[in-house]
C-alpha cells in the first residue's frame, strides 16, 4: 500500500505539469498524426511547443486546420496560429474578407481561405512548390472566388477596399503585369507592376492611380482605399498615399490573382511566385504596416 501511494505521488507532477494531451482531433490520411481541435499541444502529441510547454490555439486557427488535407510541418501550426493571433490583436483581421496562404505544404491547403472559409480555384494547373507558393504564368492563375458586391456581408466595399499579395520572385511578363485585379472596362481595382520599377494601384476607381517605386519585388504589395477619395499603394514599408476621384460602383467580376479579370477575360499576366494574398476593407497606412510586419514574420518562419 505504501509503495502504491509513493508511485501515485510521483505521477502527480507529470499529470499536472507535463501532459497537455489533445483528446479530440481530426484524423489526417497519410499525415502521420492529427490536427488538434481544442486545448493545448506539446511534444508528446508530435507538435512543437513554446517555452512554457503549451500553445493555446485561436478558434479561427483551429477551424482552418480542420479543413486541411494533410498536417503541415509541426512548427507550421504554431506559426500560422501566431499569424492569425497577431492580425487579430492589431485589428486588421476583422477588416479582411479573404486570407489565403499559398506557400503551405500541399496544393489543396494552398487554396484554403482562412477568414471566409472558402477555397480558391487554380486555373490550368499552375506550378506549386511546397512552403514557397504558386507560380502564376501565361494562362495559369488563381480565381479567388471573391466577387465584389457592395453589401454589408463584405468588408470590401465601394468606398473601402484592400488587396495585398506577397510576391516571392522576379516578375516576368508584359510591360504591365497584374498581381491581382478586376476590371469591367471602366471600374478598376488592382495591383499592377510596371517593368520600369514601379507599382501602380487603384481600388474601385477610374484608371489610373499613382505609383510607388520599389527597391525589391520580393515582399508584400498592397492597394487600399480608405474613403471616397483616399488611395494607398505600397511595397513592403514603401507607402504612397494619394487622392483620387471618388469611388465608383464596383467591378462586378470576381478578383483574379496573377492577372486581371477584364470583363471575364484573364489578361496581363505576371509570371511570378505568389505566397499569400488578402482581400478586405480599406486599411490605413499604419494598418498596412501592421499587416506587412505580421506577414514578414510568417515569411521568415515558413522560409518563403
Amino acid at each position: 500500500m505504501k509503495r502504491l501511494l509513493i508511485l501515485l505521488l510521483l505521477l502527480v507532477p507529470l499529470v499536472c505539469f507535463g501532459q497537455y494531451h489533445i483528446k479530440s482531433g481530426i484524423n489526417q490520411n497519410g499525415s502521420g498524426g492529427y490536427i488538434p481541435t481544442s486545448g493545448y499541444i506539446n511534444s508528446s502529441d508530435g507538435y512543437s511547443a513554446d517555452n512554457s510547454g503549451s500553445i493555446t490555439f485561436e478558434p479561427e486557427a483551429l477551424a482552418y486546420f480542420a479543413r486541411m488535407d494533410k498536417k503541415p510541418a509541426d512548427d507550421t501550426l504554431k506559426y500560422l496560429n501566431e499569424f492569425i493571433d497577431s492580425l487579430k490583436k492589431n485589428g486588421t483581421y476583422a477588416k479582411l474578407d479573404r486570407i489565403v496562404i499559398t506557400g503551405l505544404n500541399t496544393v489543396y491547403n494552398a487554396t484554403l481561405d482562412i477568414k471566409g472559409g472558402t477555397s480558391a480555384t487554380l486555373i490550368s494547373s499552375p506550378t506549386f512548390t511546397p512552403y514557397k507558393g504558386i507560380t502564376v504564368d501565361n494562362g495559369k492563375y488563381i480565381k479567388t472566388e471573391f466577387i465584389p458586391v457592395d453589401s454589408a456581408s463584405h468588408n470590401y466595399r465601394m468606398n473601402s477596399g484592400f488587396m495585398g499579395v506577397w510576391n516571392n520572385s522576379a516578375i516576368g511578363g508584359a510591360t504591365y503585369r497584374y498581381l491581382i485585379g478586376t476590371f469591367d472596362g471602366t471600374r478598376l481595382s488592382c495591383i499592377m507592376v510596371e517593368n520600369t520599377g514601379k507599382d501602380y494601384a487603384l481600388i474601385n476607381g477610374i484608371p489610373w492611380g499613382t505609383s510607388v517605386t520599389y527597391t525589391s519585388l520580393i515582399g508584400l504589395h498592397t492597394a487600399s482605399r480608405t474613403s471616397g477619395a483616399d488611395n494607398i499603394v505600397s511595397v513592403n514599408d514603401s507607402i504612397v498615399t494619394f487622392t483620387r476621384n471618388a469611388s465608383v460602383p464596383l467591378s462586378p467580376y470576381q478578383i483574379y490573382v496573377g492577372c486581371v479579370n477584364s470583363s471575364g477575360s484573364n489578361l496581363y499576366y505576371a509570371n511570378t511566385q505568389i505566397s499569400l494574398y488578402m482581400i478586405g476593407g480599406g486599411l490605413s497606412a499604419q494598418e498596412i504596416k501592421n499587416v506587412n510586419s505580421c506577414t514578414q514574420r510568417l515569411k521568415t518562419k515558413l522560409g518563403w
